[in-house]
């Protein structure tokens, strides 16, 4: 019984490294798909920045185009000045040149501020380009190193398989099918006793129970968990 312990933990602790094996080879593609959203998400960002930088800069051309326009109408009005006929008709040009003079200040005012705009949103743009750029490179070393790590898993998985079935061979069909029955449902299906404790579900059993595990002469189980039990003085 002691030599099918024994067993039955070999067995455990391979299928303990297996599962480890397979839980790190489906958390690798998770992280890169993380990665991933991160640069997709800020690729969205800068998107949206280069659209707003698009609009500012479609806005700072319509007020540079009214300013041309207002700045030609300064120039007619000029030459018509000089033209006039009489005191009204001089009074009346003036007036509009100090209308479109004003509409000029303001257009000037507005494109200075455009233009600082501009400056401040290209200088985002290329910044997130930059961390954009960043994280891809980022992403494409991970995917190197996780490639990698991914191969040596699956070798080692692969090496794992083909033990197991030497490691099955060696234990007594009624152990090893109680083994099987218990993994399924709660694993690891073999756990230490210490102290009248079983440390599998850290529950309390039975003094004779627990004396029965220095014997070992038949299967025993915990009476809460039902996990196999043994203690270490046995096995040592």
């Amino acid at each position: 019984m002691i030599e099918q312990i024994r067993q039955l933990l070999a067995l455990q602790q391979h299928d303990i490294r297996q599962q480890e094996l397979e839980k790190e080879l489906a958390r690798l593609p998770e992280e890169l798909d993380g990665l991933r959203a991160d640069i997709a998400e800020l690729e969205g960002f800068l998107k949206k920045e280069i659209e707003n930088l698009d609009e500012v800069e479609s806005w700072k051309r319509t007020h540079e185009e009214t300013l041309a326009e207002e700045e030609d109408r300064i120039q007619k009005r000029m030459q018509a000045i000089d033209q006039v006929q009489s005191a009204k008709e001089y009074v009346a040009l003036q007036k509009d040149l100090d209308s479109i003079r004003k509409r000029v200040k303001d257009h000037v005012n507005e494109v200075l501020s455009l233009m600082e705009s501009v400056e401040k949103r290209r200088a985002e743009v290329v910044v997130r380009q930059a961390e954009i750029a960043e994280f891809q490179k980022v992403l494409a070393q991970r995917e190197e190193l996780f490639a990698r790590k991914m191969r040596e898993i699956e070798a080692e998985l692969g090496e794992l398989n083909a033990n197991r079935a030497s490691l099955v061979a060696a234990i007594d069909k009624v152990w090893f099918r109680k083994y099987d029955f218990l993994a399924k449902r709660r694993f690891p299906p073999v756990a230490k006793a210490e102290h009248n404790n079983c440390l599998g579900c850290n529950m309390g059993i039975p003094p004779q129970m627990f004396n029965q595990l220095y014997d070992m002469k038949d299967m025993i189980q915990c009476p809460h968990c039902t996990r196999l039990l043994y203690i270490e003085e046995t096995l040592g």
